[in-house]
């Protein structure tokens, strides 16, 4: 038998052809590999082997084994087509009957002997019966789908787990699985054969089988993702960047320039951003803060820190209203170092920068204006999740010295997420909120308190506050029973709050329109504002106090708290409301967690835990690998291959040739996924 390699392509294997390779490809298998690691979800236990004289007059599962004696297709009275049987065993006889499925007449024959598993019970004259059972003819080969742990898979239309569980257990016998992790990696973490694990992940004997074999597999995917982790930081260290100079008193004096005082976390983020400027490689942090918690001043303190130096420096933020607010925000505080506005360049629109400014401000945009980047030491990032990897990678690369980052989110990151998916930077994070800082109340409105909900806004307006009105859809959904910001738009205009003055934004529009809306309603030329969640980072209302969220249980819970920091922003009362038709238990239980909970990080956790990162996230969009064993929120296999990865790193890559090509491997198919 002639071996095949692992990047075969599964087109070439038997029984699989091109309309097989095309709805393969929908479950993301094109190699031999990828059906190899197309791992069961869950398995179901066929191994006990009833009498057919032992079944019940319940419906339950029953696993049998028998002969057939007679086997034939017959037309029930309305059309519709049954295959029915008789089997038996030495204890009595059974009937089973399949559902559209004639070729069964064919391919099975008197006599033939078979294991049937599915719910069966007793009919009325006594003999148990089996509706739609599964079944496995029995030779001389061992069986692969009845009579054992039986792994079930992620299908697609055409595409059965028995199908895929053949062709997989047919591929098994023509490849080699290599092992690629050094032994002494495999006795310190007592880890499984690789090839052996791959087998038993598939067709395991038992249930602990079957977790070792996951822990091999899962041990696998997270080292690569911390061997990728720190060759990046190898590849930062071995850059040059300006070191700049701390004074010792720089700090200190940054505090003094405020009328407040700053909170403790603010000033130790401070230090450990300042302290990594000093170092002759360059900076790659990510400052992550609540709404409100002060981020903005720690930043600025290290771009000073680059003027002070008289080298240049860029601020990139999502839109350009944000741009236009920290441009006022910074010229503030700068101006009370000596700097003026011929110092700080905003740059949005058209503009066209000041060539002698000393600090940049605009949108990511800025990266592509000609001679910025290549002139600046320090970039500081807002919102950096709205910021791609290739966009970082440009800002390292850009000039002859390389760049400090200081990415900055409002996005809570749990740990487990810091450690296996944002590894390569250093995190910063403000875990206190200044004083005087209202939390906004937070209500879950139901349908028949809604007029009672716009009676109360009607009153914060009149008071000359602003409201946001949040719709998960920009227009009507014939599919989707909830509201969108159009139809809403609409009925709130027409009915609700006709005497006011209400703008629509949504993500259709050309972001000038957007940015002409959001001035308009920062200048209180509207009262109410609805949106889709497009206004879920970016926006500085200081006088908007009430935020509604239309279909609610749509929603994240990390992106509620993301979309309620739009309010409570200045010095008045805030509130926000949930409106909701929640079907289940747990997204009630959710929203309520929620509704309760203020703590941005308490919240990341719960909804990481209850969801998934891909649903919390986005995967593809933040960058989460897609794990098939592993789990991202498992702290100790993450802690566990770190701590394997760094030993690796440390001993030389080259040490290791089959690591290193297999690290090759997983990091372009990770820069393809981005």
């Amino acid at each position: 038998m002639t071996e095949l390699p692992l990047d075969t392509a599964v087109l070439e294997l038997p029984y699989v052809g091109e309309v097989y390779a095309k709805k393969l490809d929908k479950l993301g298998i094109i190699t031999i590999e990828d059906l190899l690691h197309h791992l069961p979800f869950r398995y179901e236990d066929t191994s006990t082997i009833s009498k057919i004289s032992t079944i019940g007059i319940l419906p339950t599962i029953y696993t049998i084994k028998a002969v057939i004696l007679d086997i034939r297709n017959v037309y029930t009275r309305y059309g519709k087509q049954l295959t029915e049987a008789v089997v038996e065993d030495e204890t009595g006889l059974a009937s089973v009957v399949w559902f559209n499925m004639p070729y069964l007449s064919k391919s099975l024959h008197k006599d033939t002997r078979l294991m049937l598993s599915g719910k069966a019970s007793l009919e009325d004259m006594g003999r148990p019966k089996f509706v739609s059972p599964s079944y496995e003819v029995e030779n001389s080969k061992p069986s692969i789908h009845l009579g054992k742990l039986t792994g079930m898979y992620p299908e697609t239309k055409g595409v059965t787990s028995k199908w895929l569980r053949t062709r997989i257990h047919e591929t098994m016998h023509k490849v080699t699985v290599p092992e690629w992790l050094p032994p002494e990696t495999i006795d310190t973490y007592e880890l499984m054969a690789l090839s052996k694990a791959v087998k038993s992940i598939h067709f395991p004997d038992a249930i602990e089988e079957q977790n070792k074999a996951r822990q091999r597999l899962a041990f696998d995917e997270m080292i690569l993702i911390q061997l990728l982790i720190q060759a990046k930081r190898a590849t930062y260290r071995k850059e040059t960047a300006t070191a700049f100079s701390l004074e010792q008193d720089f700090i200190h004096k940054y505090k003094e320039s405020f009328s407040f005082p700053l909170t403790n976390s603010q000033i130790t983020t401070t230090k450990e951003i300042l302290e990594d400027m000093t170092k002759a490689y360059p900076m790659n942090r990510l400052l992550q803060g609540e709404v409100g918690s002060g981020k903005t001043i720690v930043a600025v303190a290290a771009l000073l820190q680059v003027l002070e130096s008289k080298k240049k420096a860029a601020f990139m933020v999502p839109t350009s209203i944000l741009a236009g607010q920290h441009y006022e925000s910074c010229l503030m505080t700068l101006q009370k170092f000596g700097y003026t506005e011929n110092d700080i360049s905003l740059v949005v629109g058209g503009k066209k920068p000041n060539p002698d400014a000393k600090l940049y401000i605009g949108t990511h945009a800025l990266l592509y204006k000609t001679g910025i980047v290549d002139s600046i030491s320090l970039a500081v990032i807002d919102e950096q999740h709205r910021f791609g990897v290739h966009q970082r990678e440009k800002l390292t690369s850009a000039s002859g010295l390389a760049i400090h980052t200081l990415t900055m989110t409002a996005t809570p990151i749990p740990r487990t997420l810091a450690l296996s998916i944002y590894g390569d930077l250093d995190i910063s994070r403000l875990t206190e909120m200044p004083p005087g800082r209202m939390e906004v109340t937070t209500s879950i409105v139901p349908n028949t308190k809604r007029l009672d909900m716009y009676a109360f806004i009607r009153s914060e307006i009149e008071q000359g506050r602003q409201v946001f009105v949040i719709c998960p859809l920009v227009s009507l959904s014939d599919k989707l029973n909830v509201k969108s910001a159009e139809e809403e738009f609409e009925t709130l205009k027409k009915e609700h709050f006709a005497d006011y003055k209400i703008g629509l934004l949504h993500g259709q529009q050309k972001q000038a329109e957007k940015d002409l809306l959001l001035q308009a309603f920062k200048d209180k030329e509207y009262d109410v504002l609805v949106a889709t969640p497009v206004v879920e980072v970016g926006i500085d209302i200081p006088n908007a106090s009430v935020i509604v969220i239309e279909g609610a249980e749509r929603f994240g819970l990390a992106q509620l708290h993301q979309l309620r920091g739009r309010v409570g922003r200045g010095k008045h009362k805030s509130y926000c409301f949930l409106l909701v038709s929640p079907h289940t238990t747990e997204e009630k239980e959710r929203l309520k967690v929620f509704a309760k909970n203020h703590n941005g990080l308490d919240i990341a956790e719960y909804d990481l835990q209850s969801r998934g990162p891909g649903e919390v996230y986005g995967a593809k969009q933040s960058g989460i690998p897609l794990l098939k064993a592993a789990s991202p929120l498992d702290l100790e296999l993450i802690e566990k291959t770190a701590m394997a990865a760094r030993k690796l790193s440390s001993d030389g890559l080259d040490k290791y040739p089959q690591v290193e090509r297999k690290l090759k491997a997983f990091a372009y198919i990770t820069e393809q996924r981005n």
